[in-house]
């Protein structure tokens, strides 16, 4: 359970006010019944005394031993204490200790003493001159000794004997109403400790809190005004701080954030003219080849029509023939053109759901008819109803033909290059391999390195086979090499399957 800010200064409020007041009340109870006390016991001396004054007075020119007798009823200021109430008991000892006479003394009835004996033992300790003593039926009763001097002479000692019978009940009277008094300063401290220690410190948490809350959603120009000069406004301060710091860092980092987005649109574009450059490349030595290749047929073209042309009258079925052999190399010609301008037309990098049979049989048809591939066997291995693959077919077929012309090259133009294609590992993998002498181990690790090249200077770019790396991978493939086979080299293209939702929504 979640305890706030308010409730926890109100409880800790509470736990130390009450703390303070059960001390504060036990310490004040102690002093005002220590007060009662010396107040009680300096009003006994005080009255103890004029009584012995008074005693002193009568009794000079007397002898103690023949007038102790005389004493007794004696005066009327020692009669009015005791019948107001003041004094319960006043008598007079000797020197010895003994009772010499009882001076005043408040009689049994609804209010008197009653039930203290005329030799009373107060059980008295040491020559203290007041003490508080505790008598059966009287609880705390205050006893003073006066010395009484006559002539000159200690003739013994006046003792006043005071029954605070009410002194228990006053006492607590007194402690209850000071507790109580206690309790409601408490209270009203209490109240007025939580109204300043919220508008203090909790009303400032709480903004800062709220600000960070903005903060945290994206408010950045939300900040805490503090005019306190205490440590939370050094906090909302220093919060302010954070938050400018927090807010030019975050443009500073969109603004890098933009320049990276930017540097990535170029070097995409940048790759992208790249692949086209390759492509064109790839395109200019299927078109050097095909110009030779489509030189046979027009040549065999122009031969039919210089026929035709010297013999008008040429027999029905002859012409027949002949006019058959022309559409057979005009089918011919369209078919290398056709296919060498579907292959330079550039439809985007959009990966697309790919037919692997019929990209390879493309790659395959685009150069079989080159000049180079005249003395090369090509070796098809391509497995029926391969499932598709997430590739743009354009690419793929763009770096099946770079690998199919490296392989001519590689088996400088007799031997053969075998193209296979097979499901494996939840995907499809494409293998060109040849007859050639295969790469070197040394130079497998630099194979796919920009502008790194095995072919003699003028002949390559160095850039075929990083290209067809980056096509590759972009689409989430895997190309490998393996630089000496028993017969060559063998480069391994490997793509993910696509799965059947993806083919039904291609």
């Amino acid at each position: 359970m979640r305890v706030g800010l308010r409730a926890q200064i109100g409880l800790v409020l509470t736990v130390i006010m009450v703390v303070t007041v059960a001390l504060m009340g036990a310490s004040a109870v102690n002093l005002m019944r220590r007060a009662v006390y010396d107040q009680l016991a300096a009003a006994g001396e005080r009255m103890a005394g004029v009584v012995a004054q008074e005693l002193s007075e009568a009794l000079e020119g007397h002898s103690t031993n023949s007038s102790w007798h005389q004493v007794e009823g004696l005066s009327s200021l020692g009669q009015s204490f005791v019948a107001r109430g003041i004094a319960d008991r006043i008598e007079v000892r000797r020197v010895d200790g003994s009772l010499a006479a009882i001076f005043a003394e408040k009689r049994s009835g609804a209010s008197g003493s009653g039930g203290w004996s005329r030799s009373v033992d107060w059980n008295l300790e040491g020559d203290a001159p007041v003490q508080w003593v505790d008598l059966p039926g009287y609880p705390s009763v205050l006893v003073v000794r006066v010395g009484l001097s006559v002539d000159g002479e200690l003739a013994g000692t006046v003792l006043a004997a005071f029954a605070h019978r009410d002194l228990a009940a006053r006492l607590r009277t007194v402690q209850l109403l000071s507790v109580a008094y206690l309790v409601l300063d408490g209270l009203l401290l209490l109240i007025v400790g939580y109204v300043l220690l919220t508008r203090i410190i909790v009303s400032p948490v709480r903004r800062i809190a709220l600000a960070t809350e903005r903060v945290g959603a994206g408010d950045y120009a939300s900040h805490v005004e503090l005019a306190s000069r205490n440590e939370l406004g050094d906090l909302a301060r220093s919060f302010n701080r954070m938050v400018d710091r927090l807010d030019r860092s975050r443009r500073e980092l969109q603004e890098q954030v933009f320049a990276h987005k930017e540097a990535k649109q170029q070097l995409e574009r940048a790759q992208a003219a790249i692949i086209r450059g390759e492509k064109l490349a790839s395109v200019g030595r299927l078109a050097a080849g095909i110009a030779h290749e489509v030189g046979n047929p027009l040549s065999a073209l122009l031969g039919f029509v210089e026929i035709l042309q010297q013999d008008p009258k040429m027999h029905l079925e002859s012409r027949k023939e002949i006019l058959a052999r022309l559409e057979q190399e005009l089918l011919r010609i369209h078919e290398i053109i056709r296919g060498l301008l579907d292959y330079s037309r550039d439809r985007g990098d959009e990966p697309a759901d790919c037919d692997v049979e019929l990209v390879t049989d493309q790659a395959i048809n685009l150069v079989k008819n080159q000049p180079r591939f005249r003395d090369i066997e090509i070796k098809i291995g391509v497995a029926i109803d391969l499932p598709h693959v997430r590739v743009n077919p354009d690419r793929l077929l763009q770096v099946l033909i770079n690998l199919l012309l490296n392989a001519a090259d590689a088996v400088d133009g007799k031997g053969w290059v075998r193209v296979t294609a097979a499901t494996e590992n939840d995907g499809v993998r494409i293998g060109v391999e040849d007859s050639g002498p295969g790469i070197l181990p040394e130079l497998i690790d630099r194979i796919f390195d920009p502008f790194f090249t095995t072919k003699p200077p003028g002949q390559g770019t160095g850039l075929g086979l990083a290209i067809c790396e980056r096509i590759v991978q972009s689409a989430g493939g895997r190309l490998e090499v393996e630089g000496k086979t028993e017969h060559g080299a063998r480069f391994t293209v490997w793509f993910a399957r696509t799965d059947p939702g993806d083919q039904e929504r291609g």
